[in-house]
Protein backbone atom coordinates (compact mmCIF):
# COMPACT_ATOMS: atom_id res chain seq x y z
CA UNK A 1 0.00 0.00 0.00
CA UNK A 2 1.18 3.50 -0.90
CA UNK A 3 -0.15 6.74 0.60
CA UNK A 4 -2.54 8.74 -1.58
CA UNK A 5 -0.64 10.65 -4.25
CA UNK A 6 2.74 9.32 -3.09
CA UNK A 7 3.51 6.53 -5.57
CA UNK A 8 6.84 7.08 -7.39
CA UNK A 9 6.54 7.53 -11.16
CA UNK A 10 8.62 4.50 -12.02
CA UNK A 11 6.60 2.20 -9.75
CA UNK A 12 3.27 3.51 -11.07
CA UNK A 13 4.37 2.94 -14.67
CA UNK A 14 5.64 -0.55 -13.88
CA UNK A 15 2.40 -1.53 -12.14
CA UNK A 16 0.15 -0.16 -14.88
CA UNK A 17 2.13 -1.87 -17.62
CA UNK A 18 1.90 -5.14 -15.66
CA UNK A 19 -1.90 -5.07 -15.38
CA UNK A 20 -2.60 -3.54 -18.80
CA UNK A 21 -2.92 -6.88 -20.65
CA UNK A 22 -5.54 -7.99 -18.12
CA UNK A 23 -7.41 -4.70 -18.54
CA UNK A 24 -7.57 -5.48 -22.26
CA UNK A 25 -8.82 -9.00 -21.62
CA UNK A 26 -5.65 -10.58 -23.01
CA UNK A 27 -5.25 -13.27 -20.41
CA UNK A 28 -7.07 -16.36 -21.56
CA UNK A 29 -9.42 -17.98 -24.06
CA UNK A 30 -11.77 -16.10 -26.33
CA UNK A 31 -15.09 -15.06 -24.88
CA UNK A 32 -18.11 -17.13 -25.81
CA UNK A 33 -16.47 -20.55 -25.75
CA UNK A 34 -18.89 -22.87 -23.93
CA UNK A 35 -16.24 -25.59 -23.66
CA UNK A 36 -14.12 -23.28 -21.53
CA UNK A 37 -16.83 -21.89 -19.28
CA UNK A 38 -14.78 -22.30 -16.09
CA UNK A 39 -11.88 -20.44 -17.67
CA UNK A 40 -14.19 -17.67 -18.72
CA UNK A 41 -15.37 -17.15 -15.17
CA UNK A 42 -11.76 -16.94 -14.01
CA UNK A 43 -10.94 -14.49 -16.77
CA UNK A 44 -13.76 -12.16 -15.76
CA UNK A 45 -12.60 -12.31 -12.17
CA UNK A 46 -9.10 -11.36 -13.29
CA UNK A 47 -10.55 -8.53 -15.35
CA UNK A 48 -12.42 -7.22 -12.30
CA UNK A 49 -9.31 -7.53 -10.12
CA UNK A 50 -7.22 -5.61 -12.66
CA UNK A 51 -9.81 -2.79 -12.71
CA UNK A 52 -9.67 -2.67 -8.91
CA UNK A 53 -5.88 -2.38 -9.21
CA UNK A 54 -6.28 0.46 -11.70
CA UNK A 55 -8.44 2.33 -9.19
CA UNK A 56 -5.81 1.80 -6.49
CA UNK A 57 -3.07 3.07 -8.81
CA UNK A 58 -5.13 6.17 -9.59
CA UNK A 59 -5.52 6.86 -5.87
CA UNK A 60 -1.77 6.52 -5.39
CA UNK A 61 -0.87 8.83 -8.28
CA UNK A 62 -1.41 12.52 -9.04
CA UNK A 63 -1.73 14.41 -12.30
CA UNK A 64 1.39 16.54 -11.85
CA UNK A 65 3.62 13.51 -12.34
CA UNK A 66 5.02 12.29 -15.62
CA UNK A 67 3.64 8.77 -15.13
CA UNK A 68 0.03 9.88 -14.69
CA UNK A 69 0.27 12.21 -17.68
CA UNK A 70 1.76 9.39 -19.73
CA UNK A 71 -0.88 6.80 -18.84
CA UNK A 72 -4.01 8.92 -18.22
CA UNK A 73 -5.55 8.43 -21.66
CA UNK A 74 -4.86 4.69 -21.59
CA UNK A 75 -6.41 4.40 -18.12
CA UNK A 76 -9.60 6.13 -19.25
CA UNK A 77 -9.71 3.92 -22.36
CA UNK A 78 -9.45 0.76 -20.24
CA UNK A 79 -12.34 1.87 -18.06
CA UNK A 80 -14.43 2.74 -21.11
CA UNK A 81 -13.72 -0.73 -22.49
CA UNK A 82 -15.02 -2.23 -19.25
CA UNK A 83 -18.10 -0.01 -19.27
CA UNK A 84 -19.02 -1.32 -22.72
CA UNK A 85 -19.06 -4.91 -21.44
CA UNK A 86 -22.38 -6.30 -22.63
CA UNK A 87 -22.67 -9.39 -20.43
CA UNK A 88 -26.25 -9.21 -19.15
CA UNK A 89 -25.74 -11.99 -16.60
CA UNK A 90 -22.62 -10.62 -14.92
CA UNK A 91 -22.36 -6.92 -14.17
CA UNK A 92 -19.20 -7.18 -12.04
CA UNK A 93 -16.93 -5.68 -14.72
CA UNK A 94 -19.13 -2.62 -15.20
CA UNK A 95 -19.54 -2.23 -11.44
CA UNK A 96 -15.75 -2.30 -10.95
CA UNK A 97 -15.18 0.25 -13.71
CA UNK A 98 -17.76 2.63 -12.24
CA UNK A 99 -16.14 2.23 -8.81
CA UNK A 100 -12.65 2.98 -10.20
CA UNK A 101 -13.73 6.03 -12.18
CA UNK A 102 -13.97 8.45 -9.18
CA UNK A 103 -10.41 7.56 -8.14
CA UNK A 104 -9.11 8.36 -11.62
CA UNK A 105 -11.11 11.60 -11.72
CA UNK A 106 -9.63 12.70 -8.37
CA UNK A 107 -6.13 11.82 -9.57
CA UNK A 108 -6.49 13.87 -12.76
CA UNK A 109 -8.31 16.79 -11.12
CA UNK A 110 -9.73 19.49 -13.39
CA UNK A 111 -7.73 18.08 -16.29
CA UNK A 112 -10.30 15.26 -16.40
CA UNK A 113 -12.72 17.55 -18.26
CA UNK A 114 -11.67 16.56 -21.83
CA UNK A 115 -12.94 13.05 -21.07
CA UNK A 116 -16.44 14.22 -20.07
CA UNK A 117 -18.03 13.79 -23.53
CA UNK A 118 -17.00 10.11 -23.68
CA UNK A 119 -17.54 9.22 -20.00
CA UNK A 120 -20.84 10.93 -19.19
CA UNK A 121 -23.07 8.87 -21.53
CA UNK A 122 -22.04 5.66 -19.74
CA UNK A 123 -22.75 7.14 -16.31
CA UNK A 124 -26.13 8.46 -17.43
CA UNK A 125 -27.03 5.10 -18.94
CA UNK A 126 -26.09 3.22 -15.76
CA UNK A 127 -28.13 5.48 -13.48
CA UNK A 128 -31.08 5.80 -15.85
CA UNK A 129 -31.47 2.12 -16.72
CA UNK A 130 -34.17 0.17 -14.89
CA UNK A 131 -33.19 -2.27 -12.17
CA UNK A 132 -33.48 -6.02 -12.50
CA UNK A 133 -36.03 -7.92 -10.45
CA UNK A 134 -33.22 -9.67 -8.56
CA UNK A 135 -32.11 -6.34 -7.09
CA UNK A 136 -35.59 -5.57 -5.83
CA UNK A 137 -35.98 -8.98 -4.23
CA UNK A 138 -32.47 -9.70 -3.02
CA UNK A 139 -30.82 -6.27 -2.87
CA UNK A 140 -31.77 -5.46 0.71
CA UNK A 141 -34.17 -7.80 2.43
CA UNK A 142 -34.40 -5.50 5.45
CA UNK A 143 -35.62 -2.43 3.57
CA UNK A 144 -37.42 -3.57 0.42
CA UNK A 145 -41.11 -4.45 0.90
CA UNK A 146 -41.79 -7.72 -0.88
CA UNK A 147 -45.31 -6.70 -1.84
CA UNK A 148 -47.12 -7.55 -5.04
CA UNK A 149 -47.02 -3.89 -6.01
CA UNK A 150 -43.22 -3.75 -5.66
CA UNK A 151 -42.81 -6.94 -7.67
CA UNK A 152 -45.15 -5.68 -10.39
CA UNK A 153 -43.08 -2.50 -10.63
CA UNK A 154 -39.89 -4.54 -10.93
CA UNK A 155 -41.38 -6.70 -13.67
CA UNK A 156 -42.51 -3.60 -15.60
CA UNK A 157 -38.93 -2.34 -15.37
CA UNK A 158 -37.69 -5.48 -17.08
CA UNK A 159 -39.59 -4.47 -20.20
CA UNK A 160 -36.96 -1.78 -20.78
CA UNK A 161 -34.11 -2.58 -23.13
CA UNK A 162 -31.50 -1.88 -20.50
CA UNK A 163 -31.16 -2.85 -16.86
CA UNK A 164 -28.52 -2.06 -14.29
CA UNK A 165 -27.88 -3.44 -10.84
CA UNK A 166 -28.04 -1.58 -7.55
CA UNK A 167 -24.25 -1.58 -7.44
CA UNK A 168 -24.00 -0.04 -10.89
CA UNK A 169 -26.47 2.71 -10.02
CA UNK A 170 -24.78 3.44 -6.70
CA UNK A 171 -21.30 3.57 -8.25
CA UNK A 172 -22.55 5.73 -11.13
CA UNK A 173 -24.02 8.29 -8.71
CA UNK A 174 -20.77 8.39 -6.71
CA UNK A 175 -18.84 8.84 -9.95
CA UNK A 176 -21.07 11.82 -10.81
CA UNK A 177 -20.19 13.31 -7.42
CA UNK A 178 -16.43 12.91 -7.91
CA UNK A 179 -16.42 14.22 -11.48
CA UNK A 180 -18.58 17.24 -10.61
CA UNK A 181 -16.17 18.12 -7.79
CA UNK A 182 -13.00 17.99 -9.86
CA UNK A 183 -14.20 19.45 -13.16
CA UNK A 184 -16.16 22.40 -11.71
CA UNK A 185 -17.26 24.85 -14.38
CA UNK A 186 -16.62 22.29 -17.13
CA UNK A 187 -19.37 20.13 -15.62
CA UNK A 188 -21.90 22.93 -16.05
CA UNK A 189 -23.34 21.70 -19.36
CA UNK A 190 -24.12 18.31 -17.80
CA UNK A 191 -25.66 19.57 -14.55
CA UNK A 192 -29.27 19.78 -15.71
CA UNK A 193 -29.45 16.21 -17.04
CA UNK A 194 -27.48 14.85 -14.09
CA UNK A 195 -29.67 16.48 -11.45
CA UNK A 196 -32.78 15.09 -13.17
CA UNK A 197 -31.32 11.58 -12.94
CA UNK A 198 -30.32 12.09 -9.30
CA UNK A 199 -33.82 13.28 -8.39
CA UNK A 200 -35.22 10.01 -9.75
CA UNK A 201 -32.54 7.99 -7.96
CA UNK A 202 -33.25 9.75 -4.66
CA UNK A 203 -36.59 7.94 -4.46
CA UNK A 204 -35.32 4.52 -5.58
CA UNK A 205 -36.32 1.45 -3.58
CA UNK A 206 -32.79 0.52 -2.56
CA UNK A 207 -31.31 2.77 0.18
CA UNK A 208 -27.74 2.59 -1.17
CA UNK A 209 -28.92 4.22 -4.43
CA UNK A 210 -30.83 6.92 -2.57
CA UNK A 211 -27.85 7.69 -0.33
CA UNK A 212 -25.43 7.86 -3.28
CA UNK A 213 -27.76 10.20 -5.19
CA UNK A 214 -27.93 12.60 -2.24
CA UNK A 215 -24.13 12.49 -2.04
CA UNK A 216 -23.96 13.52 -5.70
CA UNK A 217 -26.59 16.27 -5.59
CA UNK A 218 -24.41 18.62 -3.51
CA UNK A 219 -21.38 18.62 -5.88
CA UNK A 220 -23.71 19.05 -8.87
CA UNK A 221 -25.31 22.14 -7.32
CA UNK A 222 -21.81 23.44 -6.51
CA UNK A 223 -20.83 22.98 -10.16
CA UNK A 224 -23.95 24.85 -11.24
CA UNK A 225 -23.25 27.78 -8.90
CA UNK A 226 -19.59 27.82 -9.99
CA UNK A 227 -20.67 27.95 -13.64
CA UNK A 228 -23.43 30.57 -13.57
CA UNK A 229 -23.57 32.38 -10.22
CA UNK A 230 -19.95 33.06 -9.31
CA UNK A 231 -19.29 35.25 -12.38
CA UNK A 232 -22.54 37.13 -11.65
CA UNK A 233 -21.61 37.64 -8.01
CA UNK A 234 -18.12 38.85 -8.92
CA UNK A 235 -19.26 41.35 -11.54
CA UNK A 236 -22.33 42.70 -9.75
CA UNK A 237 -21.02 42.47 -6.19
CA UNK A 238 -24.22 40.60 -5.35
CA UNK A 239 -25.09 37.55 -3.26
CA UNK A 240 -27.93 36.57 -5.60
CA UNK A 241 -27.90 33.34 -7.56
CA UNK A 242 -28.19 33.13 -11.33
CA UNK A 243 -31.65 31.89 -12.33
CA UNK A 244 -30.28 28.60 -13.67
CA UNK A 245 -28.27 27.68 -10.59
CA UNK A 246 -31.07 28.93 -8.33
CA UNK A 247 -33.39 26.47 -10.05
CA UNK A 248 -30.89 23.64 -9.54
CA UNK A 249 -30.35 24.54 -5.88
CA UNK A 250 -34.10 24.81 -5.29
CA UNK A 251 -34.83 21.42 -6.87
CA UNK A 252 -32.01 19.73 -4.93
CA UNK A 253 -33.05 21.32 -1.63
CA UNK A 254 -36.67 20.24 -2.05
CA UNK A 255 -35.53 16.71 -2.87
CA UNK A 256 -33.37 16.64 0.27
CA UNK A 257 -36.23 17.90 2.44
CA UNK A 258 -38.47 15.15 1.09
CA UNK A 259 -35.74 12.68 1.96
CA UNK A 260 -35.61 14.00 5.52
CA UNK A 261 -39.37 13.74 5.84
CA UNK A 262 -40.03 10.38 4.25
CA UNK A 263 -36.87 8.25 4.38
CA UNK A 264 -36.44 5.70 7.16
CA UNK A 265 -32.83 4.78 6.33
CA UNK A 266 -30.37 6.55 8.64
CA UNK A 267 -27.48 6.61 6.15
CA UNK A 268 -29.70 8.13 3.47
CA UNK A 269 -30.93 10.79 5.89
CA UNK A 270 -27.32 11.57 6.82
CA UNK A 271 -26.42 11.97 3.12
CA UNK A 272 -29.40 14.30 2.65
CA UNK A 273 -28.18 16.41 5.61
CA UNK A 274 -24.68 16.62 4.10
CA UNK A 275 -26.19 17.68 0.79
CA UNK A 276 -28.24 20.41 2.48
CA UNK A 277 -25.12 21.66 4.27
CA UNK A 278 -23.27 21.87 0.95
CA UNK A 279 -26.14 23.76 -0.70
CA UNK A 280 -26.36 26.19 2.21
CA UNK A 281 -22.64 26.96 2.08
CA UNK A 282 -22.62 27.49 -1.69
CA UNK A 283 -25.97 29.25 -2.16
CA UNK A 284 -25.72 31.53 0.89
CA UNK A 285 -28.15 32.89 3.44
CA UNK A 286 -30.38 34.97 1.10
CA UNK A 287 -31.35 31.73 -0.65
CA UNK A 288 -31.48 29.38 2.36
CA UNK A 289 -33.55 31.65 4.61
CA UNK A 290 -36.67 31.02 2.53
CA UNK A 291 -36.52 27.36 3.55
CA UNK A 292 -35.49 27.92 7.15
CA UNK A 293 -38.91 27.37 8.74
CA UNK A 294 -39.41 24.05 6.98
CA UNK A 295 -35.81 23.02 7.65
CA UNK A 296 -35.89 23.80 11.37
CA UNK A 297 -39.23 22.07 11.85
CA UNK A 298 -38.04 18.91 10.15
CA UNK A 299 -34.66 18.89 11.89
CA UNK A 300 -36.28 19.20 15.31
CA UNK A 301 -38.64 16.33 14.56
CA UNK A 302 -35.81 14.29 13.07
CA UNK A 303 -33.56 14.65 16.10
CA UNK A 304 -36.41 13.67 18.42
CA UNK A 305 -37.31 10.62 16.34
CA UNK A 306 -33.70 9.47 16.02
CA UNK A 307 -33.08 10.01 19.72
CA UNK A 308 -35.98 7.67 20.48
CA UNK A 309 -34.64 5.10 17.99
CA UNK A 310 -31.20 5.36 19.54
CA UNK A 311 -32.66 4.96 23.04
CA UNK A 312 -34.42 1.79 21.92
CA UNK A 313 -31.14 0.61 20.36
CA UNK A 314 -32.64 0.40 16.90
CA UNK A 315 -29.49 1.99 15.40
CA UNK A 316 -25.92 0.73 15.59
CA UNK A 317 -23.26 2.93 17.16
CA UNK A 318 -21.65 3.60 13.75
CA UNK A 319 -24.99 4.54 12.19
CA UNK A 320 -25.81 6.82 15.10
CA UNK A 321 -22.42 8.55 14.84
CA UNK A 322 -22.81 9.05 11.10
CA UNK A 323 -26.33 10.47 11.42
CA UNK A 324 -25.67 12.85 14.30
CA UNK A 325 -22.38 13.95 12.73
CA UNK A 326 -24.25 14.93 9.56
CA UNK A 327 -26.97 16.70 11.55
CA UNK A 328 -24.28 18.69 13.40
CA UNK A 329 -22.59 19.48 10.06
CA UNK A 330 -25.86 20.87 8.68
CA UNK A 331 -26.56 22.97 11.78
CA UNK A 332 -23.02 24.39 11.69
CA UNK A 333 -23.35 25.20 7.99
CA UNK A 334 -26.63 27.06 8.56
CA UNK A 335 -25.10 28.99 11.46
CA UNK A 336 -22.04 29.84 9.41
CA UNK A 337 -23.89 31.27 6.40
CA UNK A 338 -26.17 33.26 8.72
CA UNK A 339 -23.14 34.71 10.54
CA UNK A 340 -21.45 35.62 7.26
CA UNK A 341 -24.59 37.43 6.12
CA UNK A 342 -24.80 39.38 9.40
CA UNK A 343 -21.14 40.42 9.19
CA UNK A 344 -21.37 41.45 5.53
CA UNK A 345 -24.49 43.53 6.14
Amino acid sequence: RVAKGQMPDRLLSTCFEAIDPFLLGQCGPDYGSEAQEDSLVTEREVWVASIDCLGALAMAGTWNTAAMQQHAVSMVERLLLALTDADADDSSVREAALAALPHLAHALGDTFYPFLPVVMPYLERALKASQSIEDFVYGSAASIPLTQEALDEAIRGLEDDETSTCEEKTNAALAFAAIARVTGVHFGKYVDATISLLHAGAVALHPSIRSACFKALGPCVTASITTWSKPLRSSAQSTSLHAISEGHADAALVTCLLGLEDDDDADTVASACDCLASIAQDAGWPFVRHYLKRLSKRLGRLMTERALCNKKRQMSWQTSQRLYGSLAHLLCALSSVWAQDVVSS
